[in-house]
C-alpha cells in the first residue's frame, strides 16, 4: 500500500512538472509576441515597410531565423538605386562645369579678370549643385538619427527585461545602467557638441576657399579632428564599460543559476534534478526571447539608419570623383571645396554610424553572455 501511494505521489509530480514546462513555453511565447509588439510601437513606417520587403512581418524567431539573403539583396540594391539619382545628377553637373572650366582656361588667363570671374562663378556652380540637395540627405540622417534615439527608448527596457528573465538579472540592471546613462550623455553631447563642430568645419572650409585673404581651412581641420576624436573617445568609453560590467553581472547570475539548480537537485529528495532540469529548460527558453528580440532590435536598427549611411556613401564617392577629376583638369580651386564638402559628409556618416553603433554593439555585447 505505501508502495503505492509513493508511485503515486510521484506521478502527480512528475506531471506537475511536466505542465509547467509547457506553461513555461507558452508563457516565453506570449513573452516574445509581447515585446516586439512593444518595439513595433516604436517603428516609424518606412522602417516597418523596410521589415516587410526583406521578409519580417511579426519578429518571430522563424523570420529571423530564415531571412533570405536574396530578399536582403533585393531591398539593398533598390535602395541603393535611389540614393544614387540625385549624387550622379550632381556629380554629372560638376563634372560637366569642371571640363567646361578647363577648355576656357586654355583661352583666358588664369589670373586675369575673365579668369577670375569664371572661378568665381565655377564654385558657385558647384555649391549650388551640391548644397540643396546634400542638404535633404543631411536632414534625413538627422531624422535618422531621431528615429533611432526614440528606438532606443522603448528597446533598452523591453530588451533588460528578457535579459532579466532568461536568469541575468544583474546583467540586465548593469545593461539598463550603461545605456540609459551613456546613450543620453553621448546623444546630448552628438547634438550639442559634434553636430555644430561638423557644421562649423563645413562652413570655414566653404569660407575659406571663397577667399584667399584669410585660409581658415588649419581652423576646419582642427574642428573636423576633434569631432572625430570625440566620437572615437565614446566609442571606446561605452563599449569598455558595458563589456566590464556586463562580464561581472554575467558572472554573478551564471553563479547563482548554478546555486539555485544545486539546491533544488540537493533539497528536494528524487525528483530534485527533473526539477533542476525543469528550471534550466524554462531559461533556456527565455534565453531564446532574448536572442530574437536582440535579433530584432539590431535588424530595426539597421534599417532605420541604413538609406542614410548609403546616401551619404554615394554622395561621398560622387563629390570625391568630382574632386579628382577637378585636380586631374587643373581646376585647384572647385578641389579643395569639393573636397571640403566631402570630407564634412564623411564625418556625418561616421556621426550616424556611431548612433548605430550604440545598440548594435551593445547588444551583441549582451547576447554573447550565455546565462
Amino acid at each position: 500500500m505505501a508502495a503505492a501511494l509513493i508511485c503515486i505521489f510521484f506521478l502527480l509530480c512528475t506531471a506537475g512538472i511536466t505542465a509547467s514546462a509547457a506553461n513555461a513555453g507558452e508563457d516565453a511565447q506570449a513573452t516574445l509576441e509581447e515585446s516586439i509588439g512593444q518595439l513595433y510601437e516604436a517603428i516609424d513606417r518606412e522602417t516597418e515597410k523596410a521589415l516587410e520587403s526583406i521578409g519580417i512581418t511579426d519578429g518571430s524567431f522563424t523570420e529571423l531565423s530564415d531571412l533570405s539573403p536574396r530578399l536582403v539583396i533585393t531591398a539593398l540594391l533598390d535602395l541603393l538605386t535611389g540614393a544614387a539619382v540625385q549624387p550622379l545628377k550632381s556629380a554629372g553637373l560638376i563634372c560637366l562645369f569642371l571640363v567646361l572650366g578647363s577648355v576656357t582656361d586654355i583661352f583666358t588667363e588664369k589670373q586675369g579678370s575673365a579668369g577670375a570671374i569664371f572661378s568665381l562663378f565655377g564654385l558657385l556652380w558647384v555649391l549650388l549643385s551640391v548644397l540643396p540637395p546634400l542638404t535633404d540627405a543631411f536632414s534625413a540622417a538627422l531624422s535618422a538619427i531621431r528615429l533611432g534615439a526614440d528606438f532606443l527608448l522603448a528597446y533598452i527596457p523591453v530588451f533588460a527585461g528578457v535579459v532579466a528573465m532568461s536568469g541575468q538579472p544583474l546583467l540586465s540592471a548593469a545593461y539598463s545602467s550603461v545605456m540609459v546613462g551613456l546613450s543620453n550623455v553621448i546623444a546630448a553631447v552628438n547634438g550639442k557638441v559634434l553636430l555644430p563642430l561638423i557644421q562649423g568645419s563645413l562652413l570655414l572650409h566653404v569660407v575659406s576657399v571663397l577667399q584667399e585673404k584669410h585660409s581658415l581651412a588649419d581652423l576646419a581641420a582642427f574642428l573636423k579632428k576633434t569631432a572625430q576624436t570625440a566620437l572615437a573617445f565614446g566609442a571606446a568609453l561605452f563599449t569598455g564599460l558595458l563589456t566590464l560590467k556586463g562580464t561581472l553581472a554575467a558572472s554573478g547570475d551564471s553563479l547563482a543559476v548554478r546555486g539555485v539548480k544545486m539546491a533544488v537537485g540537493a533539497a528536494v529528495p528524487v525528483i530534485g534534478g527533473t526539477l533542476s532540469e525543469a528550471y534550466t529548460s524554462v531559461l533556456g527558453s527565455f534565453s531564446l526571447i532574448r536572442n530574437t528580440v536582440g535579433v530584432f532590435g539590431i535588424v530595426v536598427l539597421l534599417l532605420m539608419h541604413l538609406p542614410s549611411i548609403l546616401a551619404l556613401l554615394l554622395w561621398y564617392f560622387a563629390l570625391s570623383f568630382a574632386a579628382a577629376l577637378g585636380g586631374a583638369l587643373g581646376q585647384e580651386t572647385a578641389k579643395k571645396l569639393l573636397e571640403g564638402i566631402a570630407g564634412a559628409v564623411a564625418l556625418l556618416n561616421v556621426f550616424l554610424l556611431f548612433h548605430a553603433f550604440l545598440l548594435v554593439i551593445s547588444t551583441g555585447v549582451i547576447l554573447q553572455f550565455k546565462g
